[in-house]
């Protein structure tokens, strides 16, 4: 009996470790179509990132001809450092890939009883806010792990499906595939090791700056090319209003408000 009870509990074990691959469908409020992103994990690590071009309709065929100098943010976490994210992606107006640590603050969660199914799944409504955006999720504890997409987790289940109360964007898992042969890419940890190890690591809120400074020179340019004359049936959000995150914890408060950052022009 005992060597039978130790059997179940290794397969489960390696059941588990198996590798999951969640396809999720990413929608901003901008027109337009949205992108795949996906989400590779075990219980070990997670790995998550767009499919680059939209070229592609197989992870196996972004997985084999899978280039890390291409694409938008990269994010990957391990179980020995879960609120500590890797995340790669190129530097404003360069070409260059650059490693940032992203040290994730916690969502304090608040479960409730509503439920819905999705993909076959029974999923479980949360609520939770992070940097400057609420949302409303759905996670399912059919699939034990406490990853999600893009930077949301800390649930006693796979999240879904993600939605910003400000309806700015949102994200849906089409497809799941579990047991699946798909591997997080090598080149994302052999990227992170050398970047560590040559101390090529990014400052985080100093690649915020340089990004909005950048985006808001755009939208500056843009709106001075609009004539005197015309007539503005609806005011351009603010260049944060586009962000995933509208605020940060390093910044001030005072200076913040409802998702809006003051320029100093203002």
């Amino acid at each position: 009996m005992k060597k039978l009870l130790l059997l179940s509990v290794l397969i489960a074990g390696q059941l588990y470790s198996q590798t999951t691959v969640v396809e999720y469908y990413f929608k901003e409020m901008l027109p337009g179509k949205g992108i795949s992103e996906y989400l590779i994990f075990d219980d070990k690590e997670a790995y998550y990132f767009d499919d680059v071009d939209d070229k592609y309709d197989d992870i196996k065929k972004i997985n084999t001809d899978y280039d890390i100098s291409r694409g938008g943010e990269k994010l990957y976490s391990n179980m020995d450092s879960r609120k500590t994210l890797f995340w790669l992606t190129p530097y404003p107006m360069t070409r260059e890939h650059l490693l940032f640590i992203d040290n994730i603050p916690a969502i304090n969660w608040k479960i409730n009883k509503e439920t819905k199914v999705i993909l076959g799944y029974r999923c479980q409504k949360a609520a939770g806010e992070f940097r400057g955006r609420k949302y409303n999720v759905w996670f399912t504890k059919d699939i034990p792990t406490s990853f999600g997409p893009w930077k949301w987790s800390g649930l006693p289940g796979l999240i879904l499906e993600v939605e910003d109360l400000s309806k700015s964007f949102t994200f849906t898992a089409t497809k799941i595939v579990k047991n699946s042969e798909v591997v997080i890419p090598p080149q994302v940890k052999t990227f992170i090791t050398k970047a560590k190890e040559e101390n090529k690591l990014g400052d985080l809120k100093l690649y915020y700056e340089r990004l909005e400074k950048i985006l808001q020179e755009v939208q500056d340019r843009m709106r001075a090319k609009i004539p005197k004359d015309a007539k503005i049936v609806e005011k351009a959000p603010s260049v944060r209003e586009m962000w995933r995150e509208r605020s940060f914890e390093w910044e001030d408060p005072k200076v913040v408000l409802k998702g809006y950052i003051k320029r100093k022009d203002e």
